[in-house]
């Protein structure tokens, strides 16, 4: 079955992301990408901003969870582009490959789906952790100015 004639179920059955627009170029091109990274560098400035302005007020274990924080912040970035970098390589192989065969990659084919949802997975992870860590820091923040306004 050649999923190009059916727009609405290649779109439901890969995922959010087609993989020959996504892995085509590079990731942080994407809105996807691009946005959960600009995110979690606000995060990690706010986070060192917090610790810089309260660093008398604040306890030795709360000072280290801040900086675990940024920690689980690089991590995870850090993690979420590098599993990015390695679904690209895997598109571009099979694009190779299947080129070197002297068939086109089409839209729906296995690999396409797959690589699509795994990377639209990633993205979707990236996305919700970059805006849970600012959502727990603006309440850090908000209840540290609270508290030494006092």
């Amino acid at each position: 079955m050649d999923l190009s004639q059916y727009p609405a179920l290649l779109i439901d059955k890969r995922g959010p992301i087609d993989g020959r627009k996504f892995f085509s170029r590079s990731p942080f091109y994407s809105a996807r990408v691009l946005v959960p990274s600009v995110t979690y560098l606000v995060c990690i400035v706010l986070d060192m901003a917090l610790l810089y302005r309260h660093w008398r007020e604040l306890t030795s274990s709360t000072a280290y969870v801040l900086l675990a924080l940024d920690f689980i912040m690089l991590t995870s970035w850090w993690g979420s582009t590098r599993f990015l970098r390695r679904l690209r390589t895997l598109y571009s192989e099979d694009l190779v490959a299947q080129i070197e065969a002297g068939s086109p990659i089409e839209a729906g084919s296995p690999i396409d789906i797959a690589l699509g949802v795994a990377a639209g997975g990633i993205t979707d992870c990236l996305l919700s952790l970059s805006g849970t860590m600012f959502l727990v820091l603006t309440y850090i923040g908000y209840h540290l100015e609270f508290l030494n306004g006092r």
